[in-house]
């Protein structure tokens, strides 16, 4: 929750406990209206030194008449050091403040809060997995380092020609915010229909890559690597609503390829109407999903896979030092026969392929997804987070899929294409290991850092 602050010797008050949100254009006074309603009345647009563009929001703070006063705190503090940083600073003997920074300058969603001593270290702790340059301090250190240049909060909600619209008559106020809310509606339905005709295409493309695709591509080589995925899930995470206008996230998946990232998202109603419900509304009434997707471009993982037993030991040696739980599982294919050759003769494949499935409280890119990409052979299918309702919910918890291709020591040697894909590539040597003899993968126990 945001509070009030003032800092001696400076004129004016800031506002700290701010909610931010990345945008990629600066939103138009309509947008504002709309994310006023469904984040916080008050906010403001802010443009980093690099161009990048966030929103502050937040509810009107309780003593406060107006926010024409009060500037956004972060906003004076965050360029004060390069990217990323992290700042503590104790505001009074009660009260402290935790500022996170990360690229472009933008404050990172939930690196604006204030509370206690025990709240702000447990906050930081849970940040620590991460790359920051720390900083500690006062209130009189912010006076004496803060940019002059502030960043006033406004009333997103506050529109001229509504205005207007009160003082000639409540009548014509009301069919001008309808018209508004309808128009908005409009273009929200017209904004889904062409994410469902481009994911339409998307999925006929892939159709038609996958039947024109060699036989001889190995699928893995084909497929990001698991840092590539985890990145563009963390992206699309930061950039989730958690509520909208009365419903509240319920789960979310995410589905990264080579040149696409898929979202499938699930809301539940808390209190909200039928009319705002995000996406598509459930027959109950009760929830609602919503399906998005967006280009991306996705550096494949490395070439070469591990043995059965190596990659299993890998596996379970990365739950073991996370305290992961795992499922890891063989998928057994029917293999088709041979054509001109004896019924059920089969051509065995040069690789086997597993599922891997975590289930954790955080998600990978809090610290482990690095030592998982380390695992030759593994991808990254989904990220999911369920919860009940809202992500602050104790209950919320984190699956992972992965997909784990493996050597079959029972077939013939590798393709040449194979071959070719490790001439671009370079193979991770293992301690100790040797060469497999079927995919070139070092065949030994896998050890972490």
């Amino acid at each position: 929750m945001a509070e009030l602050i003032e800092l001696p010797g400076v004129k004016g008050q800031y506002a700290v406990g701010l909610n931010w949100r990345h945008e990629d254009k600066l939103p138009r006074r309509r947008e504002l209206y709309v994310l006023g309603q469904q984040m916080g009345r008050w906010g403001a647009v802010r443009k980093t030194a690099t161009g990048a563009i966030q929103i502050c929001y937040c509810d009107p703070i309780e003593g406060a008449k107006s926010p024409r006063s009060i500037a956004a705190l972060g906003a004076s503090v965050a360029e004060l050091f390069p990217p990323p940083w992290m700042g503590v600073y104790k505001l009074s003997n009660t009260r402290y403040w935790l500022i996170a920074v990360r690229d472009g300058n933008e404050i990172i969603p939930g690196g604006d809060v204030v509370g206690s001593l025990p709240e702000i270290l447990s906050l930081k702790k849970q940040f620590k997995s991460l790359e920051w340059t720390e900083k500690e301090g006062t209130i009189e250190d912010l006076v004496a380092t803060i940019d002059q240049k502030r960043l006033p909060l406004r009333d997103l909600q506050s529109r001229p020609e509504l205005t207007a619209a009160v003082i000639g008559g409540s009548v014509l106020a009301i069919a001008i915010a309808a018209a508004v809310f309808l128009h908005y509606r409009d273009a929200q339905l017209e904004a889904e229909a062409r994410a469902a005709k481009k994911r339409q295409q998307a999925i006929e493309a892939a159709l038609r890559a996958k039947r024109d695709a060699p036989t001889d591509v190995l699928p893995w080589s084909t497929l990001p690597s698991v840092m590539a995925g985890t990145d563009a899930c963390r992206n699309a995470w930061n950039r989730q609503l958690l509520s909208i206008a009365g419903w509240d996230l319920a789960s979310w998946t995410c589905t990264p390829a080579r040149e696409s990232v898929a979202l499938a998202i699930a809301w539940k109603n808390a209190g909200g109407s039928a009319l705002d419900a995000p996406g598509r509304l459930g027959v109950k009434g009760d929830s609602a999903t919503q399906a998005q997707s967006f280009p991306a471009q996705l550096d494949v993982g490395a070439p070469g896979v591990l043995s059965q037993d190596a990659a299993s030991r890998a596996a379970w040696a990365l739950a073991s030092r996370y305290g992961f739980a795992l499922n890891l599982q063989q998928v057994r294919e029917p293999e088709p026969a041979l054509p001109g050759g004896k019924k059920g003769t089969t051509s065995p494949k040069p690789w086997l392929l597993n599922t891997l499935t975590i289930g954790t409280g955080t998600p990978p890119w809090l610290g482990w997804s690095n030592d998982a990409s380390r695992i030759l052979g593994l991808r990254l299918r989904s990220i999911s987070w369920t919860g009940a309702g809202h992500a602050q919910n104790a209950g919320a918890a984190w699956s992972v899929a992965f997909d784990l291709y493996t050597a079959n020591d029972n077939a013939p040697a590798v393709r040449q294409v194979e071959a070719d894909i490790a001439k671009t590539a370079p193979k991770p040597a293992m301690p100790g290991g040797h060469k497999h003899p079927v995919l070139g993968a070092p065949k030994t126990d896998f050890q972490f850092d």
